[in-house]
């Protein structure tokens, strides 16, 4: 999903019908192939951001972080930051 993936730690894919969905994958591709040192940058950052964000204590961090909004009575929990 693109709320998983950015600039930074993945190739991501706009698209709004196959076609351009075919066009889009095949540059992506394309890229990969003349450019695959930018797959070690990636992984290694998609490595660190799941690492920061998806981990069991890293979910524990942000259900901590919510509850204490909650209970300091935080008016906009979207501004929570979760890095």
């Amino acid at each position: 999903p693109s709320e998983l993936v950015d600039e930074k730690t993945g190739i991501r894919v706009g698209f709004s019908d196959r076609q351009s969905l075919v066009t889009g994958m095949r540059q992506a591709i394309a890229n990969v192939i003349h450019f695959p040192e930018q797959l070690d940058r990636l992984g290694a950052a998609a490595q660190a951001n799941a690492q920061q964000k998806f981990t069991w204590d890293a979910k524990a961090r942000q259900v901590v972080a919510v509850y204490d909004a909650v209970v300091n009575g935080t008016p906009n929990l979207n501004d929570l930051d979760f890095q």
